[in-house]
C-alpha cells in the first residue's frame, strides 16, 4: 500500500496542483477520447478544442510522460513568440528551452492586424522546427484554427472538438450569402 501511496504522491508532485485537478475533472468519455489518439511522445502536436478540453488533455498527456519526467512549461503563444525575439532573458525563463513546452492559443491570441498573424505563426513554426530537430517536443493547444500551423509538417494535428468545423461554417456563412447581397444587405435602403 505504501508503494501505491508514494507513487500517487510522486505523480501529484510532477503534475502540479492544477493538472492534478484537471485529471479529477476528466469524464470517462473524455478519457476515452484522449486514449483513442495515437500519441507519440517524441512528436510535436497542435491540438484543437475548447479551453476545458485542452487543459484536461494537457494533464492526460503529462500522465503519459511520468516515466521520463521531462521538464515542462506552459505559456501563451504570443508571450513565447515575444520572448523568443527578445535579446534579454525574461523573468519567466521563456528563452530557456524545456524538454516539453505547451503553447496555448486562445481565441483572441491571433491578431489580424497587419502582418502580426504571419509574424506570430512564422516565429512559432521556426522555433517548433528547431525544437523538433533538437529532439524537443512542443504541444500547441489551440481554441481556434490556425491554418499555417495546421498545414505544417512539423506539427501533427489532433482535433478534439468541432473547432475546425465551426471555423469552416463561419467562413462559409460570411463569404456566401452576405457577400452576394442575399443575407444582411439592406438592398440600398437608407435608414
Amino acid at each position: 500500500m505504501n508503494v501505491d501511496r508514494d507513487y500517487t504522491k510522486q505523480v501529484r508532485l510532477y503534475l502540479g496542483k492544477s493538472n492534478w485537478e484537471y485529471i479529477g475533472k476528466t469524464t470517462p468519455a473524455e478519457h476515452a477520447l484522449f486514449q483513442k489518439q495515437e500519441l507519440d511522445l517524441t512528436k510535436s502536436y497542435i491540438i484543437y478544442g475548447n479551453r476545458e478540453l485542452l487543459l484536461k488533455f494537457k494533464a492526460f498527456y503529462l500522465t503519459r510522460c511520468i516515466k521520463s519526467k521531462p521538464l515542462y512549461m506552459q505559456c501563451y503563444v504570443d508571450e513565447y513568440a515575444s520572448a523568443l525575439m527578445s535579446n534579454t532573458k525574461d523573468d519567466y525563463g521563456l528563452n530557456i528551452d524545456q524538454d516539453l513546452i505547451f503553447l496555448y492559443i486562445h481565441e483572441y491570441s491571433v491578431s489580424k492586424l497587419g502582418r502580426s498573424e504571419a509574424w506570430l505563426t512564422e516565429t512559432i513554426l521556426n522555433k517548433v522546427a528547431s525544437r523538433n530537430r533538437d529532439g524537443l517536443v512542443t504541444i500547441v493547444l489551440s481554441e481556434v484554427k490556425v491554418q499555417p500551423l495546421t498545414e505544417s509538417p512539423e506539427l501533427e494535428v489532433i482535433n478534439l472538438s468541432k473547432v475546425i468545423i465551426k471555423e469552416s461554417v463561419r467562413t462559409i456563412l460570411s463569404e456566401s450569402k452576405f457577400v452576394n447581397g442575399e443575407g444582411g444587405s439592406n438592398g440600398g435602403a437608407v435608414y
